[in-house]
């Protein structure tokens, strides 16, 4: 094989000089072969474990953390609510504007929302990564958990 290069630039119609010139041919060698591997059809492959990977029903646990994201985000409405008809305001400037403009309902509605996208996230990142699900559903139902401990201290301090 060879490799063409040119060995300079081409001269202007001016300089009475042909605008094309003699190429330089240089001997190159072959690259070495690579053995590949015989290419295999999915077929071949071992499809029950390709099919139990991709369509793997969600374990008991990453249910039970989303079961538990939902439980406790209840109980964050139950001890909002409890804290507001005592007299006590909302922390969070979002949902203190909601209840202003819309009341309770919106933060119902506010809850559902945030409940259905975690679970529906967890739920994809479990096709993905199982641990990732699992740590997403467990950081989630903790920090919720902090917001409903920090009401039920709230409220049993000012009571």
């Amino acid at each position: 094989m060879t490799t063409i290069s040119p060995s300079s630039p081409a001269s202007s119609p001016s300089g009475g000089q042909p605008l094309r010139q003699p190429i330089d041919l240089w001997p190159t060698q072959p690259l070495p072969a690579i053995a590949m591997p015989s290419p295999r059809r999915i077929s071949d492959a071992a499809p029950a474990a390709h099919a139990r990977r991709q369509h793997a029903a969600p374990g008991y646990l990453l249910l039970a953390l989303l079961l538990g994201f939902a439980l406790v985000n209840c109980a964050d409405l139950a001890s909002t609510y409890l804290g507001l008809s005592r007299g006590l305001s909302e922390g969070n400037p979002l949902m203190g504007a909601l209840l202003t403009h819309f009341g309770f309902s919106a933060l119902i509605a506010y809850k559902v929302i945030v409940i259905s996208a975690v679970t529906m996230g967890a739920l994809l990142l479990y096709v993905i990564d199982r641990r990732i699900a699992y740590l997403t559903a467990l950081i989630c139902t903790v920090l919720v958990l902090v917001v409903v401990v920090s009401n039920i201290l709230q409220y049993v301090l000012v009571r």
